[in-house]
């Protein structure tokens, strides 16, 4: 061999391999970024090994992904349906992996803790949905009711009242933050909110006047008075509705007998 050709040959065969191992790398990337449309239906992920196994950024994929979010998404609150509050938080917090500000998966998780009785680590999500948007009225009322479970009347009180600013048309909002008013002393305020969501939701206030934070307050005349007008309003439409239900009766026997009647006349002729 001549020798004046070896550094060709070595240079070659350098490029030749470089050429190899960069094929190799292109084809591993196009099968990890790759169209999902042939990808199983169902995922199986852990949020430990997202920076593994999942491209942090999507562009060919986005549309899949999508699909799958929200079908594990209903599978979350099918689960927490049934009372499966074990399967509904893992599969919140799978799609956490693909969306960490998700917000619906967010919500969910912090209604999930919230169920657990977890309230610092509900207060957790709530604030950083608070991040996202500060004027949804769910997440002020959500964060002010976790926040009364830890004690804390005075933040508690601050966000229900942000969040009856954001929605002063909301009955829970204002019983809400009638309880947290009764449990922080201030019972006339306490009082006021309580006879605005019974303006607002009438007689259905009976459904949630039971709740311990307005134990303080019970006993008042007004809260007892409210309480009296809206069962007195609860029996009357009561009898409102037997009522009616006797005359659509009486109606319908009335055009059966009528309608019998003529078919029987007709029958004779």
């Amino acid at each position: 061999m001549n020798k004046s050709l070896l550094p060709l040959i070595i240079v070659l065969g350098i490029i030749v391999t470089a050429t190899a191992v960069l094929v190799n790398i292109r084809d591993a990337r196009t099968n990890a970024t790759g169209d999902f449309s042939s990808a199983p239906t169902s995922m199986s992920l852990s949020p430990y090994t997202q920076a593994q196994t999942v491209p942090l950024k999507f562009k060919k994929t986005d549309e899949e992904i999508r699909y799958q979010v929200n079908r594990i998404m209903l599978q979350a609150y099918n689960a927490l349906e049934r009372g499966d509050i074990d399967q509904a938080a893992s599969q919140v917090k799978t799609i956490l992996v693909f969306e960490p500000d998700n917000y619906d998966a967010l919500s969910l998780l912090g209604r999930i803790y919230y169920i657990r009785h977890e309230f610092k680590s509900a207060e957790s999500i709530y604030r950083r949905l608070m991040v996202i948007n500060s004027k949804d009225p769910a997440v002020r009322n959500n964060l002010g009711q976790t926040l009364l479970k830890q004690q804390k009347y005075k933040q508690a009180v601050n966000e229900l009242k942000a969040a009856f600013k954001f929605k002063p048309d909301s009955g829970i909002i204002s019983v809400n933050l009638a309880g947290a008013l009764s449990r922080e002393g201030n019972s006339r305020l306490s009082l006021m909110y309580f006879q605005k969501a019974y303006k607002l939701m009438g007689d259905r206030i009976l459904t949630v006047a039971h709740t311990p934070d307005l134990d303080p307050v019970r006993n008042k005349p007004a809260f007892r008075k409210i309480i009296a007008e809206a069962r007195a309003e609860m029996l009357r439409k009561s009898m409102d509705s037997k009522e009616k239900t006797v005359r659509n009766q009486k109606a319908t026997n009335s055009g059966t007998y009528e309608q019998n009647k003529n078919t029987t006349g007709a029958v004779e002729q």
